[in-house]
């Protein structure tokens, strides 16, 4: 019976295996006969087919109907999650599957060797490399190396007698390109690289003349970050990669243009385009089929999986047939999409940001050097950079961590001196609940809980002792009622012994924005508004060169479908609750010789204030008080900015140079503009 069974498992087994590769004949043979007639691309096919690659029978690779140049497209109806293709391992290229592999690879510096050796020893094979070290890289959107034990140091692995220079970074992946490159003909990969862009015909910005990137896209922050990824580029470039040519003459003839810092710069291009990380051992490596999907942002429909032996391509809902096939370069606005993938999207995206240099919020708030310094010090702790900031749309549902610092910063430049502190901590906590550290910081509070709270008093004071202020006689009677129901929930919270500054604090600043709303609008109240300043005393509460990544994304998109619920302990809820700072106190501050503002400055003072504090109601790990001076200064420098890209528009649209490096130049300073355009509430 037990030898039946056996002989009818095999049976089937046997069954599944040739239906199996009945399916993937039908497909591969679909793949062919659908497929543009194009000699690369059916070069490229029969490529695939001969590595093992596996299609459906439903896509097509093809010129036709694609946004732009090869793309994938449906040649059936796809129903959701459908493999589209799945990929062997081995088809990946990378410094592991080049033919020089195990050159390269013994040679890869101790924080980036360790990858090889980790794997080597999950596959009970002997490593490649000459000396084994330890360390894991997490997989991520872009490389990053995170340091452990090793069995090798550097302490006893003395890098000045090695016998050839350390690779790290991308140079082991980019000196394999341009190996490949060199001798493509007798390349294993001579198919896939011909799909390729050809390097001559890229258009990422590192890779402009001088002169036009100059003049195209000074004024924007990609002029910067050009400059960062060429800078990094470089050095890697001369300290590790040509060392290590010059020390295997056998292999690299430097003096060729094929092994130049020109070519190097072009091939991480093709990097920064096409790259994936390889989710088995979080090193960078270009994924052959993956990389012809085209992008388009909000039309993703396709997503890459990872499994043991392979990777797969699998649908993300339905798709029509004739539709094209769309994976996701990520959340990126059009100036890193011409950055790291050298085009852009016809209209602004929903992701795009601007830059805000820190030397034009001094000379607009006039700031001293101290209270500069300090902010700069925030900026850099927190973008790792200290001369910009970053703001977002602001027309969008929700408001960002960078919108949100844009207004904690202005705030911080203007306060007076005694409330300074309190309010860096509180953006600095801020950023670490957005950040995902906030249990880190829980940690350090618990052994500072009183030197913190008397720090948070000045700027985060309860609320309670707003509740427990008097109502004036002459305030409208709205403003009574409100005082008079937060003195009883203070009372009942206070009874209770809970702190109630959190709980009260979100009626408080729904409550008195209505209140100051309504005075604003009502012509009864004109004069009274002029007086209230004084009387009341109060204001409402409310992927670049990849592996060192020089544009700083908003940290709440990366963490803000892993936060839910941030849950503060008392030492926080002060930092978190708010002080109601008089308007006077900080114009006497900043502004001593300021002019009374007019009715109609007030009221639309009035209008921003109500705009900015119901989208401050949407970011949920802290507020923050908006004084008038706060809001007029936020317009100021929108506006100073908002001019400054429109003349830059004006100046690049009159330059002579190549058409599509200026058509991509007008849309780095109109995306920017639409940012500064959100702004002017």
């Amino acid at each position: 019976m037990g030898k039946r069974r056996a002989i009818a498992d095999k049976l089937k087994r046997q069954r599944r295996l040739e239906a199996k590769r009945r399916a993937k004949d039908q497909g591969n043979k679909a793949i062919v006969e659908n497929s543009d007639g194009d000699e690369k691309i059916r070069t490229f096919v029969e490529w695939c087919i001969q590595k093992g690659v596996r299609f459906s029978p439903k896509v097509a690779i093809t010129c036709q109907n694609v946004v732009d140049g090869r793309g994938m497209v449906a040649t059936q109806d796809i129903n959701d999650d459908e493999v589209l293709f799945e990929i062997p391992r081995q088809v990946l290229f990378s410094e592991k599957t080049c033919r020089y592999k195990d050159i390269l690879c013994s040679s890869i510096a101790e924080d980036d060797q360790d990858l090889l050796v980790k794997e080597a020893s999950e596959n009970n094979t002997a490593p490649t490399s000459e000396c084994s070290n330890a360390s894991d890289v997490p997989s991520s959107t872009t490389p990053q190396a995170n340091e452990s034990s090793a069995m090798l140091t550097l302490d006893t692995f003395d890098i000045k007698h090695t016998p050839t220079p350390l690779l790290r970074g991308w140079a082991p992946l980019l000196l394999s390109m341009m190996l490949e490159l060199d001798q493509l003909e007798a390349s294993a990969f001579a198919a896939y690289f011909a799909l390729l862009p050809n390097l001559t015909t890229l258009k990422h910005p590192h890779l402009w003349p001088q002169e036009e990137r100059v003049q195209l896209l000074s004024g924007s922050r990609l002029h910067d970050d050009v400059k960062t990824d060429l800078a990094l580029m470089n050095a890697e470039y001369n300290d590790t990669a040509k060392p290590f040519m010059e020390a295997h003459p056998e292999l690299f003839d430097t003096n060729k243009a094929a092994f130049s810092f020109d070519t190097y710069a072009r091939c991480a291009a093709i990097v920064m385009a096409y790259s994936f990380t390889d989710d088995d051992d979080g090193r960078v490596c270009l994924v052959p089929v993956a990389d012809i999907l085209n992008h388009v942002t909000g039309k993703n429909n396709a997503r890459l999986y990872y499994a043991e032996n392979s990777l797969q391509m699998r649908s993300l809902g339905q798709i029509p047939a004739g539709n094209e096939i769309f994976n996701t370069y990520g959340e990126l606005d059009n100036l890193q999409l011409i950055q790291r993938h050298g085009f852009s999207e016809p209209v602004p995206t929903r992701w795009e940001e601007a830059m805000i240099s820190l030397s034009l919020i001094k000379s607009l708030t006039g700031m001293g050097d101290a209270r500069e310094s300090i902010i700069k010090e925030l900026v850099f702790e927190i973008f790792g950079i200290q001369h910009r900031l970053l703001i977002g749309r602001l027309d969008e549902p929700e408001l960002s961590f960078l919108n949100w610092l844009f207004m904690g910063i202005i705030l911080l430049a203007i306060c007076p001196d005694e409330q300074v502190e309190a309010l860096k901590s509180h953006i600095h906590h801020v950023y670490l609940c957005v950040d995902g550290d906030i249990e880190a910081e829980k940690d350090e509070a618990c052994s500072e809980e009183q030197p913190r709270t008397k720090q948070a008093e000045g700027y985060a004071k309860s609320t309670a002792d707003f509740a427990s202020k008097p109502a004036d006689d002459d305030s409208p009677e709205e403003l009574k009622g409100l005082n008079c129901e937060l003195q009883q929930q203070t009372a009942t919270s206070s009874h209770d012994g809970k702190d109630s500054s959190k709980e009260v604090f979100g009626s408080v600043a729904q409550t008195v924005t209505e209140v100051i709303s309504m005075q604003a609008k009502e012509e009864n109240l004109h004069q009274s508004y002029n007086d209230s300043d004084q009387k009341m005393s109060t204001k409402v509460p409310s992927q670049s060169f990849d592996h060192n990544l020089s544009t700083h994304r908003d940290p709440s998109r990366a963490v803000s479908d892993q936060i839910v619920d941030v849950k503060f302990n008392a030492d926080v809820q002060v930092s978190s609750s708010t002080e109601i700072i008089s308007d006077d106190a900080i114009s006497q501050d900043s502004h001593p010789t300021k002019k009374p503002r007019t009715q109609s400055e007030k009221l639309q003072i009035s209008s921003t204030r109500l705009i900015l504090e119901q989208k401050l109601k949407t970011f949920s790990h802290g507020t923050l008080l908006l004084t008038d001076d706060a809001l007029v200064m936020m317009r100021k420098i929108v506006d100073d900015c908002a001019s400054k890209s429109e003349n830059r528009i004006k100046e690049v649209d009159s330059y002579a140079c190549d058409f599509t490096l200026k058509q991509l130049s007008l849309t780095v300073h109109k995306s920017e503009l639409c940012v500064f355009e959100t702004w002017k509430l």
